[in-house]
């Protein structure tokens, strides 16, 4: 944390709106910055669409038929999109496109072979973004998952000007060749770009995170209700996206404000305040839309219980699948039979939050270990087993074998890069706490249901922002110690130019 921002900062925000200037003008500088300015880092978004596109269309194309029931053969080496959180995004997406709104597919799928079950129930299972944005791919007539998986490359290639943009902005003067850097790793690192095949919410997730890093970067450095609210409003729709939103408000506005030194409590309060509301402001009308068709209401998912299940059993407390999930914990669930609205997402997260307490409250002696062993599955530094989570993203997760373990030995070649960059900014005055407020997010989702390599998602933004400035920082120093060596005086003539050598 900084005593706040300097009085000069490092890097001024051009895209600031100054006062007197003209509507024309500021629509002028907006363009000059985000299409002019940042041209260096065009190249390496053709790269990373390159990369994209082949894994989409070559490495892992879409599995030929749907895989939701039965065995489905030759699924090996491509994306199902018809089975699990996939399937839930494209099919209510599909629903939404239709005007029934958010429905539960499950229920849909089932209601249409038995009619005791009813197809149109409310279904709140994610966060609305993604389904909502397959619904206007749907609406607008990409109406198969095969083709809407072409547009993701495209939404990776703009994460990858987005990341190098947020690392332009916070590393100062040598903004430029941080910002190419930080989009040369993000165009190529396989932990970003097997999120764009995927098939899930975590694609468009990336480039929200990199807006918000550059909303936070911007308040900090004009502190302002406005930037304030701006902030307050990308946590939103973050929000709405996935799951940690309010995690990372928790994690990375407040110390933001703490820092700022020279503003008054009354004004920081006010500050946190204003970010809090635009945020539940955002947020509003998707609980208020649930609240009305839920009983018990849900506010901003149904399936919150169900991810707490999925980690509350034998299986996932102890033995070698410690910290993880396993299927086998949704056994405990009761069939229709028992419970005939079981199927109802209300009813469910209801019955699944009742038992994973029950089962945690049984083993409480054990959740400490546990909680570690999720955090360390999560981080990819769990020290039993460090390559069994390539295995898992492999066969559980889908994310192949070859890019979950390069994208492993990537992650762990960026890491001393990172925590180096860190100290880097720290000198340098520049606050880490956004950054790293969001590394404690994820690292409190984690630790309060599984350590998949997933959750990781939001912190590879900054983690490549970290390295990015690490890598420019330690050539630097190379090249510094290089022409000081070479520099090194020989004579008393040399000595008198020894200086103004190193100084170049």
């Amino acid at each position: 944390m900084v005593a706040g921002p300097p009085a000069e900062a490092p890097q001024t925000d051009a895209a600031a709106p100054t006062g007197g200037a003209a509507a024309p003008e500021r629509a002028w500088r907006y363009v000059r910055d985000g299409v002019v300015r940042y041209w260096p880092l065009y190249p390496f978004a053709a790269l990373g669409l390159l990369i994209r596109w082949l894994a989409v269309t070559v490495w892992f194309p879409t599995c030929p038929q749907p895989t939701f029931f039965g065995e489905v053969v030759n699924t090996e080496g491509c994306v199902q999109t018809g089975w699990g959180d996939a399937f839930y995004f494209t099919t209510q997406g599909k629903l939404l496109a239709d005007g029934h709104g958010f429905v539960n597919p499950t229920t849909w799928l089932l209601g249409a072979t038995d009619p005791t079950i009813p197809q149109y129930l409310p279904g709140a299972g994610h966060p609305p973004m993604y389904s909502a944005f397959l619904g206007f791919l749907y609406r607008i007539g990409i109406d198969e998952p095969a083709a809407q998986r072409y547009v993701f490359p495209f939404i990776g290639a703009l994460g990858v000007v987005l990341i190098g943009m947020a690392a332009w902005k916070i590393a100062g003067r040598r903004g430029k060749v941080v910002g190419m850097i930080a989009a040369g790793i993000a165009a190529t690192y396989p932990m970003l770009w097997i999120n764009d095949f995927r098939y899930l919410s975590e694609s468009i997730y990336i480039p929200m995170i990199a807006v918000l890093v550059m909303c936070l970067y911007r308040f900090w450095r004009a502190p302002s209700f406005g930037n304030a609210a701006l902030v307050g409003a990308v946590l939103g729709v973050a929000g709405l996206t996935r799951g940690e939103g309010f995690f990372i408000l928790a994690c990375t506005v407040p110390p933001l404000l703490w820092g700022m030194r020279d503003r008054t409590w009354a004004w920081r309060i006010k500050s946190a305040l204003v970010t809090g509301g635009v945020m539940a402001a955002v947020l509003a009308p998707w609980i208020l839309y649930n609240v009305t068709r839920f009983d018990p209401p849900m506010l901003i998912t149904s399936g919150t219980g169900v991810v707490l299940l999925h980690g509350s059993c034998d299986e996932a407390f102890y033995g070698p699948r410690i910290g993880y999930y396993a299927f086998e914990c949704a056994e405990a669930l009761p069939t229709r039979e028992v419970d005939p609205y079981i199927h109802f997402e209300e009813e469910q997260d209801l019955v699944s939050r009742e038992i994973s307490r029950a089962y945690i409250m049984d083993n409480l002696s054990q959740v400490p270990i546990v909680a570690l062993a999720r955090v360390g599955r999560m981080w990819d530094l769990y020290p039993p087993a460090p390559l069994e989570g390539v295995e898992l993203n492999d066969t559980l997760e889908q994310r192949g074998y070859w890019p979950s373990l390069t994208g492993l030995l990537y992650y762990w070649a960026l890491l001393p890069f990172a925590v180096y960059g860190a100290v880097v900014l720290r000198r340098r005055k520049v606050p880490i706490s956004p950054l790293l407020g969001i590394a404690l997010a994820v690292t409190i989702t984690a630790a309060a249901s599984f350590g998949v390599t997933r959750y990781r998602v939001p912190v590879e933004v900054p983690l490549v922002m970290f390295a990015a400035v690490g890598i420019d920082a330690a050539i630097g120093r190379l090249r510094r110690r290089g022409a000081s060596e070479d520099a090194e005086p020989t004579s008393s003539e040399d000595a008198d130019e020894a200086p103004t050598l190193a100084a170049r």
